[in-house]
């Protein structure tokens, strides 16, 4: 069986805080095969294969191409065999079910808790080592910003990741406020929500984090 897919895109329209893209996860395309069940649905794993793919306008995939091809020809023929060669066709590699499960997730049937807020809602973060006029006990808005603050409540720390696309890990961290979230590593997040999303929550919280926390996290991960 094959596949003929047509990109209409560039990779830097990937590029992070610009049109979406993430830091450190890489553009790929991932094939799932699933076996079809008797009561019709497609649920029996079979198989995952992923390649990474680059995307060039015309003219800098041919330059591309004929700059590879001009140094693969001044390699010996002992540096040739470390590489895989070339086909017409792509070859995928074997690699594990989209979505990866999280380590930590809890696969229960109870549905994700849901929040609501007011589009106005907002809490005063007194900040008495700023200079600045504005940070006189002023209120953050929760739902016009995107900033998840340090003050925020557990609550609102729940409203945070729904607004985020991250309403998979509420019940994760149903115990977090935004301080305890905040003080997740990179690392951490990957452990708990896996390499895509977890590299996505932490590019969300420091992009837009106003202090920055060193503070260790073994007490958080016993809450999850």
């Amino acid at each position: 069986t094959s596949a003929f897919i047509q990109v209409h895109c560039i990779s830097t329209e990937f590029t992070p805080r610009k049109h979406g893209g993430e830091k450190g996860v890489p553009f790929r395309i991932q094939v799932d095969t699933f076996k079809q069940a008797e009561n019709g649905e497609y649920t029996d794993h079979l198989h995952s294969a992923s390649c990474q793919i680059k995307v060039f306008k015309p003219k800098g995939a041919d330059r591309k191409q004929k700059t590879d091809r001009e140094k693969m020809e001044k390699r010996t023929a002992y540096e040739k065999e470390k590489y895989q060669p070339s086909y017409d066709t792509t070859i995928l590699t074997e690699c594990s079910p989209w979505p990866d499960t999280p380590a930590f997730v809890n696969n229960s049937p109870t549905p994700t808790p849901a929040f609501t807020s007011s589009p106005h809602t907002t809490y005063s973060i007194p900040d008495s080592n700023s200079s600045s006029p504005n940070h006189q006990g002023e209120g953050v808005s929760l739902t016009g910003g995107e900033q998840l603050h340090p003050s925020a409540t557990i609550q609102e720390t729940q409203q945070w990741l729904l607004k985020h696309r991250f309403s998979t890990y509420t019940r994760v961290f149903s115990n977090f406020s935004g301080t305890d979230l905040l003080k997740l590593t990179r690392e951490d997040l990957v452990q708990i929500c896996g390499p895509a999303d977890g590299i996505r929550l932490y590019n969300a919280l420091k992009s837009r984090a106003g202090h920055r926390y060193d503070a260790g996290t073994d007490e958080l991960k016993g809450r999850l």
